[in-house]
């Protein structure tokens, strides 16, 4: 039985052993590692990412009581929360006073009421989740895909597509006020072992293609959560699309997309752009054309015949990404920053970035593996040397640091009992 199953197998009986019911599906949600792109999946450009071997945890047993009852032991004092159906078939429906928690599961409801005409009958939800939270790897679209795809099993039968999962599942974060793009959904669902995902939200695509077995991830959670909304992730969207705004009507192209620009030095001498703007657009298109310089670097080092790619060049992609994205973007937090550095004190490191919205969160490490240094060893030497530094910084961090050793992993999987 493969590690999967059995983890399902536990939830199971967990959620029997609190509620006295037996479940009839269980659905492992993952997180994202944000590989490259960051920032691009709202203007859409493409991305890289991968899915998480943690994950979420989320199983379902129905009744008819006109309540869904959700349980997590990991939600301290409100480790249950109760959503009344009656509400979701309301003309006032709102989401006011709500924790966020109750907010997405009432938001999921309501999509699939208004546009599916579908509602259940009640049931209890059991939650088990190892993926940090406001760590910046994804554990809100986590949970939100988990329900999405547990509304999709119960009352559609699965006929919905990953892609449309993922757009009901931004649907409902922006109905619950972050207005995220596609990039976290897609990492949490279309993932599979030992492979990388290339996003194009313009077009939709999806490819995939293996991750170079030598080199090992990790995340370092440092001890500074955020939550989307309280970080200036909406500010630099705003910024970011109205550089892009000013850019199409000085070059006259109203439907241009960042990635064919072919001029960077015209679009500069704009006089509309404001420093702002040009440090926005400057990381946008660099990052692009670091998304294209990292996926054919993939694509080398996997049809290579003999030897390896240079990892150094893959190093030096991550290192330009984080200090573009601290500088020109300035979404980095001291955190992030001393977490970088001290990766590069790590024998064998391959460069560190922050993940997510920034402004604390988490980074993302990148280590070759080899024969003589576990990537374990690797990972608790960085969450050293970052307690070691951040420690001497007042009143950071205000939660205990931890690192995750991850590998690309399997999308959602649902299993049925």
């Amino acid at each position: 039985m493969n590690e999967s199953l059995l983890s399902a197998k536990k939830i199971l009986q967990a959620h029997n052993s609190k509620t006295g019911l037996k479940p009839s599906l269980v659905n492992r949600s993952p997180g994202r590692v944000e590989v490259m792109g960051r920032h691009l999946d709202y203007m859409v450009e493409k991305v890289v990412t991968f899915s998480t071997e943690q994950a979420i945890w989320l199983s379902f047993a129905p009744n008819n009581s006109g309540r869904i009852t959700a349980y997590s032991e990991q939600w301290g004092p409100t480790s249950c929360i109760s959503i009344t159906l009656d509400k979701i078939r309301s003309d006032s429906f709102n989401l006011r006073g709500y924790t966020s928690k109750e907010k997405m599961i009432y938001a999921i409801l309501r999509i699939f009421f208004e546009d599916y005409n579908v509602i259940p009958s009640g049931g209890d939800i059991y939650i088990d989740s190892d993926i940090p939270t406001a760590a910046g790897v994804s554990s809100s679209a986590a949970y939100g895909c988990a329900l999405v795809e547990l509304c999709n099993q119960i009352m559609l039968n699965g006929k919905l597509s990953r892609m449309t999962v993922a757009k009901i599942e931004q649907k409902a974060e922006h109905l619950c006020g972050s207005n995220v793009g596609l990039l976290d959904q897609i990492g949490c669902l279309e993932g599979r072992e030992g492979h990388v995902i290339r996003f194009d939200p313009h077009t939709g695509e999806i490819k995939l293609i293996p991750w170079p077995k030598d080199i090992g991830a990790a995340v370092l959670f440092t001890g500074c959560p955020r939550k989307l909304g309280e970080t200036c992730y909406g500010d630099r969207r705003i910024e970011s699309e109205n550089a892009l705004h000013i850019t199409r009507k000085y070059l006259g192209q109203d439907d241009l997309l960042l990635r064919n620009i072919t001029d960077d030095n015209a679009v500069m001498l704009n006089p509309d752009l404001t420093p702002m703007h040009i440090r926005r657009y400057r990381h946008l298109r660099s990052e692009i054309l670091r998304v294209s310089s990292f996926w054919k670097w993939l694509k080398d080092d996997y049809y290579r015949t003999e030897g390896e790619c240079d990892r150094d060049k893959f190093a030096n992609m991550v290192f330009a990404s984080h200090l573009s994205i601290t500088n020109d973007y300035e979404v980095g937090h001291i955190s992030n920053s001393i977490a970088v550095q001290a990766a590069s004190k790590i024998d064998k490191n391959l460069g560190a970035a922050l993940m997510g919205a920034g402004c604390g969160g988490s980074n993302v490490g990148f280590f070759k593996k080899n024969e003589e240094d576990s990537l374990e060893q690797k990972a608790a030497e960085w969450l050293s040397s970052y307690c070691e530094h951040i420690g001497s910084v007042e009143r950071i961090p205000i939660q205990e640091p931890l690192v995750l050793v991850t590998s690309p992993s399997n999308g959602l999987e649902t299993f049925h009992v």
